[in-house]
């Protein structure tokens, strides 16, 4: 019976590929350097294109956050700034990754322009697939 499951598991990740599936890159920092003369930072990447990935926005809220002298000596209002978060839900199957890829929380996602940073990773049922949870965040003004 839990074959019938695991089954139709890939029969629902194929059409939600199908109807919602959208162009995203998985990228990996693999390694980091510093030049200590010069300042620079070399970064090796590994980047992942996946065709067909599901995005859907989740949460979308406006927050505000104070300034750190403002909380620490509770003086009149210095400074602050607004800034847009967003939890949203992909759902990447592991035939599109390579063979024994597992992503983790130290990768991002690149989707329409924007960064993507890893909140959860949950492998669906044998890890047919992977649930990943986003957190982007947006600056709006101060």
């Amino acid at each position: 019976m839990f074959d019938n499951v695991l089954r139709q598991i890939k029969v629902i990740i194929y059409r939600l590929k199908r109807n919602f599936g959208v162009s995203i890159q998985l990228v990996r920092l693999l390694t980091m350097t510093n030049n200590i003369r010069t300042g620079d930072m070399s970064q090796t990447k590994l980047t992942i294109d996946i065709a067909r990935a599901v995005m859907s926005a989740t949460r979308q809220l406006r927050d505000f956050v104070y300034d750190l002298a403002f909380i620490a000596a509770n003086k009149n209002f210095t400074q602050g700034g607004y800034f847009d978060a967003s939890d949203w839900t992909t759902i990447i199957d592991a035939k599109d990754l390579p063979k024994d890829f597992i992503p983790t929380l130290d990768d991002y996602i690149l989707y329409d322009g924007k960064k993507y940073n890893f909140k959860e990773v949950h492998p669906v049922a044998k890890k047919y697939a992977w649930l990943i949870i986003l957190k982007q965040v947006e600056a709006i003004g101060v």
